[in-house]
């Protein structure tokens, strides 16, 4: 149910797709332990800051062949610090590793990266159910399901609906020096709550606006309420830097 269209092609299958030189995609299945926790907003761009700057640095074609032969584990790997459960989740890769399975499994939860030289994201999605007592994973298939000896449960016993988050995982030093809007933009830095804590689950202490403010008109979209929020915030915050100065 969840596509990634590029220049009008449709990818809508796990696997690793190699676009082009500047673009790859790589997207699997998997389950709740193996997604990416949503509150680490504060270490969104992580993928290639243990290199050193390596990446970023390589040129032309050695920095195409870096990007174009990237095993599709290590996308795994590397995120595997900001994953919901990563000690639950480490023999799930010793067995993807070990199979060479990754793009064989199934499941309501998935996760997408996208890669570029100059921006990449990972996108989480997964089908959820709803019920009375709450909200939880489901297998996003009519069946139920038996995973790690725990029932998770089919569309057949519980409704279905949709979560999407994203994350920018990597920009480079001239997009890290511009100014960002939107939801980016405003979860760029630590936010930390009156007393001090850092805010984890109340979304309305990390965004200045509503989700309907974050809202474009289409898929290809730029422009959004909150944007103009943003700009009379930043020149809020340079009146009263000037006056304190």
């Amino acid at each position: 149910s969840l596509q990634v269209i590029v220049d009008g092609t449709v990818y809508d299958e796990a696997g690793d797709h190699r676009i082009s030189n500047n673009l790859r995609i790589v997207s699997h299945n998997t389950y709740d332990a193996c997604s990416r926790k949503w509150y680490d907003y504060d270490k969104g761009i992580h993928l290639r800051e243990d290199e050193g700057g390596i990446f970023r640095r390589l040129l032309g074609n050695r920095q195409r062949k870096l990007f174009s032969t990237k095993d599709p584990m290590d996308f795994v790997r590397n995120a595997r610090q900001y994953m919901v459960a990563p000690h639950l989740c480490t023999d799930w890769i010793e067995r993807r590793t070990r199979d060479n399975n990754l793009f064989e499994q199934l499941g309501g939860w998935s996760t997408i990266y996208i890669e570029t030289p100059v921006v990449s994201f990972q996108v989480e999605y997964r089908q959820i159910r709803k019920d009375k007592s709450g909200v939880g994973g489901g297998t996003g298939l009519p069946q139920d399901m038996e995973v790690h000896g725990l029932p998770v449960y089919g569309t057949q016993k519980k409704c279905i609906s949709h979560v999407l988050d994203a994350w920018l995982t990597h920009a480079n030093p001239k997009m890290r020096g511009e100014k960002w809007d939107g939801i980016l933009g405003e979860t760029r830095t630590l936010r930390l709550n009156d007393e001090g804590y850092e805010v984890l689950e109340n979304r309305d202490l990390l965004l200045m606006g509503s989700d309907v403010d974050y809202e474009v008109g289409s898929a290809f979209g730029r422009d959004f309420p909150a944007r103009d929020l943003n700009l009379e915030w930043r020149k809020l915050l340079a009146r009263n830097s000037s006056l304190l100065s």
